[in-house]
């Protein structure tokens, strides 16, 4: 009996072990796309902050000459 399920046992763990794989792969792209949009936020603020200190700076400006 026991060699008789042992292929239809390793064919449901195969599947298994696939199906894990797939979701996996979901679950990291997920995480991919939300630190990386975290990143991007972070970054977005810090230029416009940037931005926004160079355009009220109004003493001091700089001459090349």
């Amino acid at each position: 009996l026991l060699m008789q399920n042992l292929p239809k046992n390793l064919n449901k763990s195969f599947s298994l072990f696939i199906d894990l794989l797939s979701n996996l792969y979901e679950i990291f792209l997920v995480i991919y796309i939300l630190s990386t949009s975290v990143i991007t936020l972070i970054l977005l603020i810090g230029s416009f902050y940037r931005i926004f200190k160079v355009a009220r700076r109004k003493t001091k400006m700089i001459s090349y000459k």
